[in-house]
């Protein structure tokens, strides 16, 4: 996006993005115990970042060359018997019910994410043509997705090919994945529109 600190860095209303995320988590699960997984390079600006919350304490792991290196390096610092739950750190608008009812879900189901449902008309590739789908046969993803431990451990430990999220991972180990209700603010902040949108979402809240 033009700047020099990483995206989760990046200030919202004055606060960076990955402490939002962070109070977010703690408001739906006080006693969460929170691992952050970054880079050497991002671990410094956390430091200076993190220095004068409530959060300078958190459990740093290692970042890896891949998303599924940093998920196992995360896994590994993990408790067994935990219900395990993979947040993306610019995704500071998760709700309270979201991240609840995805952990209660994963309880009972083993495994659970957040989705909400399309709401454009979409078409299927074909070469330079297309065909219309039914939007409601498909929904978008979102985060936190909540596992059991042993369930999402085992499956990262047989991971053979790549997958675009962690709930991918686990049904290709055979596992089910249960559905729960996303909240639409609960956007990926990836561009400078998505910052925009940001503060007008904290805007929203706020008022």
């Amino acid at each position: 996006m033009g700047s020099e600190l990483p995206k989760q860095f990046l200030p919202i209303g004055g606060t960076p993005l990955i402490i939002r995320t962070i109070e977010n988590i703690r408001k739906a699960v006080p006693d969460a115990e929170i691992i952050l997984v970054l880079g050497d390079s991002a671990k410094e600006q956390w430091k200076d970042i993190a220095q004068n919350t409530a959060f300078a304490d958190l459990v740093v792991a290692n970042g890896g060359s891949s998303r599924t290196e940093s998920v196992k390096s995360g896994l590994a610092l993990v408790t067994e018997d935990s219900m395990v739950a993979i947040h993306d750190a610019v995704r500071p608008f998760a709700s309270v019910d979201c991240i609840k009812s995805t952990l209660n879900a994963a309880m009972e189901h083993g495994a659970a994410i957040p989705v909400v449902p399309m709401t454009e008309s979409i078409r299927l590739k074909k070469g330079a043509l297309s065909t219309a789908v039914d939007r409601d046969n498909y929904c978008i993803v979102q985060t936190p997705q909540c596992f059991r431990f042993e369930i999402v451990m085992s499956a990262y430990e047989q991971l053979s090919n790549s997958h675009s999220d962690d709930a991918s991972v686990v049904e290709a180990s055979g596992v089910k994945i249960a559905l729960t209700q996303g909240n639409e603010e609960n956007i990926k902040i990836t561009t400078q529109k998505d910052l925009w949108i940001a503060e007008s979402i904290l805007k929203m809240q706020k008022e």
